[in-house]
């Protein structure tokens, strides 16, 4: 940031709050008897919001404007008139500094107003390069459309700073033009909004004020019908998701979103469950091995497992060649039997069958040695072995 925006007089907000003036009455008698009133803001110069570059600008405003619309004073009526609408110090310095100052004592009296505030206007107002200043500011990303302000405010208060350029002191700048004053309020919109324009063949300088604040009035009617549409799109999406959870239906068939664990021994979509809730894991209220379990058969000698309604049986072999051999069989809904196989050695083999080829659900493959020794593997992550007190 250059020093001369940093060092602007005024800024775009806040901007002046009128009720916080104290007034002044001015009062006008003319020849035919008859007279005019007028209660007009006044300046002190304190640095405050009645006493700053803003305050004393808005004041000469209102001074001019009712001097010349309902007082009828010529220019000489205005600099002997101004006084009465300063208080304290500023006061006291136009009488003793400016009332007499050569430059206004050399001027013809239709002068000595606008060279009277002149001098006003650089000891109150920033300087002689104010207007330079306020300008590049105005040029700069400080002064762009605020969200939280309408475009009718926005463009309101960069027609009363592009005003306040005029009337400060400049070195460099040239008096601000209508065409400037349009660029000024154009390029202060957001970028899609200008695209927008410039896409529809449109010139900024060929169209006015007025115009100009309309069409980005629209520009902003429609980018927050858009930010609207957006905000309850997510909301209806974050409603259904919530939905969904709250009915149980946390995945799909073949995804695992919802659950901390899932299954991966059933194949989707009968994974819909927790590992912990599995009925083929032994740590599980529903695992086969546990009583209470449904339909579950025993079976001794031959290793034969059967039981009621697709229920899920075990049978121990004591009588094999090797010792501590456990076979598990599982039926599961489709009539497919499951055959997992277990041995309580360090080398251990596996046997996972879920076709109808092997409806009685046993093994033939053989331990390390020799025996038709069935094997039962589960899940990595959990202990193995009926032997070694898994299942006790």
């Amino acid at each position: 940031m250059s020093d001369s925006i940093a060092n602007t007089p005024i800024k775009m907000w806040p901007a002046l709050d009128y009720t916080e003036f104290v007034t002044v009455k001015l009062q006008q008698e003319f020849d035919n008897g008859s007279f005019s009133k007028e209660n007009l803001p006044s300046f002190d110069g304190e640095g405050g919001s009645t006493g700053n570059v803003k305050a004393f600008l808005y004041v000469h405003k209102r001074f001019i404007s009712t001097a010349n619309r309902k007082m009828q004073w010529n220019d000489l009526d205005k600099f002997e008139s101004f006084e009465d609408v300063l208080r304290g110090k500023v006061q006291h310095y136009w009488t003793d500094m400016v009332y007499t100052h050569t430059n206004v004592v050399a001027v013809a009296d239709a002068d000595k107003f606008q060279v009277a505030t002149n001098l006003m206007t650089i000891r109150f107002c920033g300087k002689c390069a104010a207007g330079d200043a306020l300008l590049e500011y105005l040029y700069s990303e400080k002064a762009r459309k605020e969200k939280n302000k309408s475009v009718a405010e926005h463009v309101g208060r960069l027609c009363t700073l592009v005003g306040y350029t005029k009337e400060l002191p400049r070195k460099v700048a040239p008096r601000p033009d209508d065409n400037i004053e349009k660029k000024i309020i154009f390029d202060s919109f957001p970028y899609q909004w200008k695209l927008n324009f410039n896409n529809s063949g449109a010139l900024y300088h060929e169209k006015s004020i007025n115009e100009l604040s309309k069409y980005m009035e629209c520009q902003k009617t429609n980018a927050d019908a858009n930010t609207s549409k957006k905000r309850i799109s997510n909301q209806d999406l974050k409603g259904q998701k919530f939905k969904s959870l709250k009915k149980g239906n946390r995945c799909g068939q073949n995804g695992n979103k919802g659950f901390r664990n899932q299954c991966t021994l059933h194949e989707p979509p009968n994974n819909n469950h927790e590992w912990a809730d599995c009925i083929l894991n032994p740590r599980s209220a529903t695992f086969c091995g546990n009583s209470g379990g449904r339909g579950r058969g025993h079976s001794h000698g031959d290793g034969r497992g059967h039981g009621n309604g697709g229920g899920r049986g075990y049978s121990n072999h004591s009588n094999r060649n090797n010792q501590g051999g456990n076979s598990y069989n599982f039926n599961n809904g489709n009539n497919q039997n499951q055959n997992y196989n277990y041995q309580g050695q360090q080398n251990r083999n596996q046997n996972n069958n879920q076709t109808n080829n092997n409806p009685e659900g046993n093994s033939n493959q053989q331990g390390l040695n020799g025996s038709n020794e069935q094997h039962f593997l589960m899940d990595n992550n959990n202990v193995w072995g009926v032997h070694h007190g898994a299942f006790n």
